[in-house]
């Protein structure tokens, strides 16, 4: 919660966290509902992060989100597709051309 209410942080890295099944997948929930909140943000990097299907519910809040400018998606652990993944963050025009993915 303390993320989306933050007004000066603008870079947060979560690289090499589990985010997938930790007490009832809250940690993807925070972040989901930090993203819905926070105005200041413009880098987040999840590079590594292990999210499983819960990286679906970051989906609607990044395609809404107006001050990200970069989202490093590298190597993130996912059963879902990840290209279907990047077409939707991709869909926000301020990530167009600044999201960093894998090269599989």
């Amino acid at each position: 919660m303390a993320l989306g209410l933050n007004k000066t942080l603008t870079f947060l890295s979560l690289a090499g966290n589990w985010m997938y099944n930790f007490h009832g997948h809250q940690g993807a929930q925070a972040l989901t509902e930090a993203l819905r909140k926070n105005t200041t943000l413009t880098e987040l990097d999840l590079q590594s992060t292990y999210m499983d299907n819960e990286v679906l519910t970051l989906i609607e809040p990044l395609r809404a989100n107006t001050t990200l400018v970069r989202l490093d998606l590298r190597y993130m652990n996912t059963s879902t597709d990840e290209l279907e993944i990047q077409r939707v963050f991709l869909s926000n025009p301020q990530l167009v051309g600044r999201v960093l993915r894998s090269v599989r």
